[in-house]
């Protein structure tokens, strides 16, 4: 009882121990002494690896902030702490995520072009749709169509008049393709089966006539088997016959003399 009390105690001083393990903001490290990154939020990091607990100040990036931010990005010039996409676009005259190449466009793009329409862009992709002018899953595309003409969110295919021209209507755009992807998907599964169907009757077909072989083969087989036994045997010759019947009978020595 004593040792496991002492035990509790010991227990109680490591569990404490390890709770009052940080460092003061803005250090980490075995012994406190090697300051933290351009970390955002309090300026935090943790103590073992420096990682800034929430995210970058504007203009750094990576897991400790340490990093640049690509010169060329919008806003307040942040990027993204993983990928390094600008994450308010480019300024002007420059184009792409990381804002290096360069443009004589007014509009500019990246991850800031995802359409605000209902929310804000993700750092994965632009989940409510582009801005009028580009396409793709990350809005990293120019469409390809006259002044004036919007295109398809996926597919970059040019609206003609008459077509849903809606600004930020992303969710038809978005809807259409993917009908369009599983009509095909449909189709290609329709015709995987056919094919699935195919080889399993082929199979079938060339199961039972194995099986026909094998049972004729069999048969024919137990015939020539038969026929060799019964050319071995032979016919009893009339002579033999002939001999059997003329035997004597066998005496009867028991009979009794009167």
């Amino acid at each position: 009882m004593i040792r496991l009390l002492g035990m509790l105690v010991l227990f109680g001083h490591c569990i404490e121990g390890s709770l009052d393990s940080s460092c003061p903001v803005g250090y980490y490290g075995q012994n406190c002494s090697l300051p933290c990154g351009h970390c955002g939020g309090d300026g935090t990091c943790a103590r073992t690896n420096g990682i800034c607990f929430d995210g970058c100040l504007p203009e750094y990036t990576g897991p400790d902030c340490r990093d640049d931010c690509p010169p060329n990005c919008g806003g307040d010039q942040s990027c993204s702490a993983t990928t390094q996409f600008c994450t308010e676009g480019c300024k002007p005259g420059f184009d792409g995520f990381f804002c290096n190449e360069t443009s004589n466009a007014t509009v500019t793009f990246g991850i800031a072009d995802c359409s605000n329409f209902v929310s804000p862009c993700k750092s994965y992709g632009c989940p409510n749709g582009c801005v009028n002018g580009f396409f793709g899953y990350i809005c990293d595309r120019r469409c390809d169509c006259p002044e004036g003409t919007l295109c398809m969110q996926f597919t970059g295919t040019c609206l003609t008049p008459g077509d849903d021209t809606t600004t930020h209507n992303w969710t038809t755009h978005y809807s259409t393709t993917m009908t369009s992807s599983r009509e095909g998907e449909h189709s290609i599964f329709t015709k995987n089966i056919e094919y699935l169907w195919m080889i399993v009757v082929i199979t079938a077909l060339v199961i039972i006539f194995k099986i026909i072989i094998i049972v004729v083969t069999w048969f024919c087989h137990r015939k020539h088997k038969k026929q060799i036994s019964s050319s071995y045997e032979g016919p009893v010759s009339n002579q033999q016959l002939t001999q059997d019947n003329h035997m004597p009978a066998p005496v009867n020595q028991n009979r009794t003399v009167i």
